[in-house]
Parts: C-alpha cells; sequence; structure tokens
C-alpha cells in the first residue's frame, strides 16, 4: 500500500533546510573574517609590541648614555671647550696676573677663529676650531713665565696649547772684571719672551652661531 507524498510540505521544508544553510554559510563566513580580522590585528598589535620593545631598548641604551657622558659633556661646557670663545675671561686673567706678578711689559694679540684643519681624529658633528694668541712678556726670570701660564690655567676658562715661546736675554750690564757678575734693578726686564698660545673650542658644525672670534 503507498502513501501519497505531500510534495508541498517537502518543498516549504526545503525551503527552510534551504534558508538555514545559507544563514548558516553566512555565519561561517562571517566568522571566519571576523577571525581572520582578530589575527591580523593581533599580528598587527604584536608588531607594534616588537617595535616599541626595540625602541624602547634604544631609548634605555640612549639613556644610559646620556647618564653617562652628559657630566663629562657639562664639564667640557664649563671649561669652555665646548661653544663659544670666552675671550674676555682670557684677556682678564692676563691682565690680573700681569699685575699680581709685577710684569713690566705685557703684550697680546688675538687672531679670529678658523676652523682647525689638523685635528688628528675624525670630530664628528662637531668641528674643531683654533685661536692664536700671540704673548710679548718682560721678564725677570724664566719662572715667571711659568707663573704666567699657571694664572691662565687657574682663572682662564677655556682650553689651550703652547704652540712655542722664545726667550732672549736683554739689558744686561756687564763688569769690567768680570762676564759673570750682573746688575739688575728689582722687576726690570732681564728676558724677553714670545708666545704663542692656541686656543680650542668645539662647535656643532650645523650650528648657525658665528664661527668668528668675537
Amino acid at each position: 500500500m503507498f502513501r501519497e507524498i505531500d510534495w508541498s510540505a517537502l518543498r516549504g521544508a526545503s525551503i527552510f533546510l534551504g534558508i538555514f544553510v545559507v544563514i548558516g554559510l553566512s555565519l561561517i563566513i562571517s566568522s571566519s573574517l571576523f577571525l581572520e580580522e582578530l589575527e591580523n590585528r593581533h599580528k598587527t598589535a604584536e608588531r607594534y609590541l616588537g617595535n616599541a620593545r626595540v625602541e624602547y631598548r634604544q631609548l634605555d641604551g640612549e639613556t644610559v648614555t646620556v647618564g653617562t657622558y652628559f657630566p663629562l659633556f657639562e664639564r667640557l661646557q664649563k671649561a669652555g671647550l665646548i661653544g663659544e670663545e670666552h675671550r674676555l675671561s682670557w684677556l682678564n686673567a692676563l691682565q690680573n696676573a700681569g699685575k699680581r706678578l709685577r710684569l713690566s711689559k705685557l703684550r697680546y694679540s688675538i687672531s679670529s677663529r678658523e676652523p682647525y684643519a689638523n685635528f688628528p681624529v675624525n670630530d664628528g658633528p662637531y668641528r674643531v676650531y683654533a685661536s692664536d694668541m700671540e704673548l710679548r712678556v718682560g721678564l725677570l726670570h724664566e719662572g715667571e713665565l711659568f707663573s704666567l701660564l699657571g694664572e691662565l690655567d687657574r682663572h682662564a676658562i677655556g682650553v689651550y696649547s703652547v704652540v712655542y715661546c722664545r726667550l732672549r736675554r736683554t739689558g744686561w750690564e756687564r763688569s769690567e772684571i768680570s762676564i759673570q757678575h750682573t746688575k739688575q734693578a728689582p722687576k726690570q726686564t732681564n728676558i724677553d719672551s714670545e708666545c704663542v698660545l692656541r686656543w680650542y673650542t668645539l662647535n656643532r658644525t650645523d650650528a648657525r652661531a658665528d664661527t668668528r672670534g668675537r
């Protein structure tokens, strides 16, 4: 005995099944896309986190470097090596030294500041500049020259080297009896000295400040 199939009911069920399949596929596709987006965001976040870690390590290393070398930079800046020249300090130190040592003659001149081409190492972002100071000093004895340079070391702001010094005896009164016997009045010039001191400074190559001496 055969039953008749209710095709209308099957058709309705098939339609509902198809709708459910479409909805299921849509959910699966949406979930897949959502998961892919989450994965991409996760990878992007990990990449940002990795970059942040690298930058943090670099910053931490730079912080250590700054903490190590900045005090030295400040000392060099305070000593007058980095930045502009302190010519007024040089001249005041010279004049005060001349008075303290009671030098009979003290003359000086300073050249303009120029780039120092013969620096033996790479100076990086800084350029080395130099100014030559020519000194002509009347001395009672050679020790006064060392005393003058010592006064500059203590009171002048800057770093210098002695390029050369020439000493010449002058004003001797020779006895007719013995040429070993000499007479000099107190603080009279016995020695004329001529020295050149070279003052050094460092300035950044991108600095807009005038690099000429003032």
